[in-house]
């Protein structure tokens, strides 16, 4: 005799549980087999199945498996290649952003200082007729110039950056 799934269920054989499963879900036991079990097999036509099949036939299948699993494993690699090579230069990229960060301040700070004394300087120097040191104060535009590339760079490179992580982020989801 054999039990069922819950009582009061006993069936007299496997073949007759599973003729009862036929038409009743599994669901009630568990909602991750929600189906029916639609064929009995015993285990002398499982045998006889194995002993009939075609080996040429299972060894063509074992063949496409394995070809299958290679171009799977090289696509993996290379995946995994590209993610590795991307992922270092996004490291490179938020290094290079930290520098241009620290140039970006010393170049705010100098900008403050040559803003501060050029005023009193420039008329001192006008006064003087010191066209030399007027010229030199007058530098500070051209600090101020390559203070605006600096800062343009900064911001192609955080651009840059952010399109590199949303890539890496794709070939990640790919590898799963």
């Amino acid at each position: 005799m054999v039990n069922g799934f819950s009582d009061p269920l006993t069936f007299n054989s496997v073949v007759e549980l599973i003729n009862h499963y036929h038409h009743e879900s599994l669901a009630q036991y568990n909602l991750k087999i929600d189906g029916k079990l639609m064929y009995p097999v015993s285990r002398y036509q499982q045998d006889q199945l194995v002993k009939e099949d075609n080996i040429d036939a299972v060894g063509k299948k074992l063949q496409e498996y394995h070809s299958q699993y290679q171009e799977k494993s090289k696509e993996y690699d290379r995946l995994y290649e590209e993610y590795t090579r991307t992922s270092q230069e996004i490291q490179m990229n938020r290094t290079a952003v930290e520098a241009f960060n620290e140039t970006i301040k010393i170049f705010k700070e100098q900008c403050r200082t040559q803003e501060q004394r050029s005023k009193e300087y420039i008329e001192r120097f006008h006064r003087e007729g010191n066209e030399k040191e007027i010229e030199r104060i007058m530098n500070y535009d051209k600090l101020k110039s390559h203070l605006g590339k600096i800062h343009d760079s900064t911001m192609c490179l955080e651009q840059d950056l952010k399109k590199q992580g949303l890539d890496n982020q794709e070939i990640d989801l790919k590898n799963e």
